[in-house]
């Protein structure tokens, strides 16, 4: 592509000299820049909070069956603990004494 350096020139003079035609040209192109990258920042903002959202659920579900599967697993060994016991000491029938 060739340029018209009469018209160049032209343009250059109405915008203060070729160094303020090519500062124009250089800060319109970095506003086009930023204005074409807002749906990409907010959709990786909203991209982000979800995915973290979900990260959080996750770890709280995951916790909380853990932790459930440990009661239940306390829960089990103390009752065989104590069925164990009542089976060695069958003659042991005395309530306990309330306070």
């Amino acid at each position: 592509m060739a340029w018209d350096y009469a018209e160049l020139s032209k343009m250059a003079k109405a915008n203060g000299g070729p160094e303020k035609l090519i500062e124009t040209v250089a800060n319109d192109g970095v506003k086009t820049g930023r204005t074409q990258m807002l749906p990409a920042v907010g959709i990786a903002l909203v991209v982000g909070v979800a995915g973290k959202t979900v990260y959080d659920k996750l770890k709280s579900y995951f916790a909380d069956k853990k932790t459930k599967e440990e009661m239940e697993a306390a829960k089990k060994e103390l009752v065989k603990g104590i069925k164990e016991y009542d089976d060695e000491h069958p003659d042991d029938t005395e309530p306990i004494p309330e306070s």
